[in-house]
């Protein structure tokens, strides 16, 4: 279950190669990701976690998309970083830009 965004003034600005690199050297920490949807904007709370080989095929392996663990669902979701437009991690929130 997704929850619905709100917004906050950012306290830095980053590309999506930045954010990329962010998520890798979190090393599985907790984060919020606010991204763009038909619907508008929703937050997912999330992990970067190793996928496990019995769940490797239900994880969309699109480009763009980076396999996370969605904390509300206790489900593995595929993030499409092209939408991703906020991250939040450790207390630091990130605006996500081109």
């Amino acid at each position: 279950m997704e929850i619905k965004a709100k917004l906050e003034v950012p306290d830095q600005i980053i590309s999506k190669a930045a954010a990329m690199a962010i998520l890798t050297k979190s090393k599985g920490r907790m984060f919020t990701a606010t991204f763009n949807t038909r619907g508008g904007l929703k937050a997912m709370n999330c992990q970067l976690r190793t996928v496990p080989t019995d769940k490797a095929v239900d994880v969309p392996k699109l480009e763009g998309f980076v396999p996370v663990f969605d904390l509300n669902a206790q489900d593995w979701k595929g993030l499409n970083l092209a939408q991703v437009i906020r991250l939040k991690i450790n207390k630091v929130l990130y605006a996500v830009t081109g």
